[in-house]
């Protein structure tokens, strides 16, 4: 996975890989633009959105990790979407490497429903993420 410069801000996507992560199968690619790159991690497991998301943001952290190892990822802050068939929550890397990844919140929202099945505020709140623009 790279980014490849001159997309002109049409977003690309990569192709998914799956992995098996200590914590389960999770299914990894990258979203990106000339000016932004966003790591997709498709959970298998519902419950680490449910009931252990610090789990799922670790697995995040890790991804993360990985792709600052690759120089075109070195210079740009990260974004990440994690994922069920249902739902999604979206994180930004912190400023600093140090510190949890920051969680998006919408109009008082952290938790929307996954694209391609996003509709209205959910939609919305992608848009808002620079996910998707007009």
């Amino acid at each position: 996975m790279s980014i490849v410069p001159g997309t002109n801000g049409q977003l690309r996507m990569t192709d998914s890989s799956e992995q098996l992560t200590e914590f389960g199968e999770v299914e990894v690619a990258a979203a990106y633009t000339d000016w932004r790159c966003w790591v997709i991690i498709q959970l298998k497991d519902p419950r680490l959105l449910t009931h252990e998301w610090a789990t799922a943001v670790q697995i995040l952290q890790d991804q993360w990790q990985s792709f600052r190892k690759r120089p075109e990822y070195r210079d740009q802050r990260l974004f990440g979407i994690l994922s069920t068939e249902d739902i999604c929550r979206l994180y930004i890397e912190p400023s600093f490497e140090a510190g949890p990844p920051v969680l998006f919140e919408y109009k008082g929202r952290s938790e929307f429903v996954s694209y391609p099945m996003a509709k209205d505020d959910d939609l919305e709140a992608l848009k808002a993420f620079g996910f998707f623009w007009d």
